[in-house]
């Protein structure tokens, strides 16, 4: 939040960090208390940003559809594995659950904010934008404070 309410170029992006709390939240918390979860967290956010609910709404929305984005790039069920990280599931899993993740937040955050549909391909640019942005600053984080596991 404090490295991504900074980072502000000419309204073009806006990366939000904090959905990718939401997004590794352990797999088998209830749907019902991720929604909670995303709930006084979105809140806890708008009252630090002054953002008037857009924060609530996206990160109910991203513990909403957070199965649906797992079912559709994981096969295996929930009960194997209820952690998402790069020591289980590899790189290039997390990255790629992370870019839809990301992607649907923003669009979302982004869609919420404006409040029309006028500008369709703006909220798409600015989204694009912010999605990759905030998916570097998360792997120049983990590469500073964890270890990338070695291969075999």
């Amino acid at each position: 939040m404090l490295i991504g309410k900074g980072l502000n170029f000419y309204g073009l992006f806006n990366p939000k960090m904090y959905p990718v709390f939401l997004l590794l939240l352990p797999r088998n918390i209830k749907p019902v208390f991720a929604m909670l979860i995303g709930f006084f967290y979105g809140a806890l956010i708008d009252l630090l940003c002054n953002t008037y609910g857009f924060g609530i709404a996206a990160s109910v929305f991203i513990c909403f559809i957070k199965p649906y984005i797992l079912q559709y790039i994981y096969n295996k069920s929930i009960e194997e594995e209820s952690e998402i990280s790069i020591k289980v599931q590899g790189e290039n899993f997390v990255l790629t659950y992370l870019l839809i993740g990301l992607f649907l937040f923003h669009l979302f955050y982004f869609f919420v904010e404006l409040g029309e549909l006028a500008n369709v391909f703006y909220i798409l640019f600015k989204t694009i934008l912010s999605t990759l942005l905030a998916l570097l600053l998360y792997v120049i984080f983990y590469m500073l404070f964890f270890s990338i596991p070695k291969r075999k």
